[in-house]
């Protein structure tokens, strides 16, 4: 069963804007969201963090974070949580109900430093 993302996809459509970009703690979870949330907003990007690693290290720092419970994987979770304690904000929490248990959701924004 595949989780219903409508709670993820509202955040976005409320928070996120057209080039927006996005990283999910995982290595194939980013299609999900590229498919779902995508045709809703121009140009947005996600990413796998096993994609993006690289750019990372070299001073990319997508919008958003996703630390996703049903496509993350632990390795991926614990260096994508490395980059928020200096670089973002908790943004919201979701708990998507499946027919075995609960999903969690988790989304960082990136700080704006003036």
């Amino acid at each position: 069963q595949y989780p219903d993302l409508n709670p993820v996809v509202e955040y976005f459509l409320e928070n996120g804007f057209s080039g927006m970009t996005a990283v999910v703690d995982s290595d194939f979870g980013d299609a999900v969201y590229l498919f779902t949330i995508t045709p809703k907003i121009q140009d947005a990007q996600f990413y796998a963090i096993r994609d993006v690693l690289n750019r990372m290290k070299n001073g990319f720092l997508p919008d958003f974070v996703i630390l996703d419970g049903y496509y993350g994987k632990k390795t991926l979770r614990e260096i994508a949580k490395s980059y928020l304690p200096d670089n973002y904000e908790f943004a919201r929490s979701f708990q998507l109900k499946m027919s075995w248990g609960t999903r969690d959701v988790q989304i960082y924004k990136r700080k704006v430093f003036l």
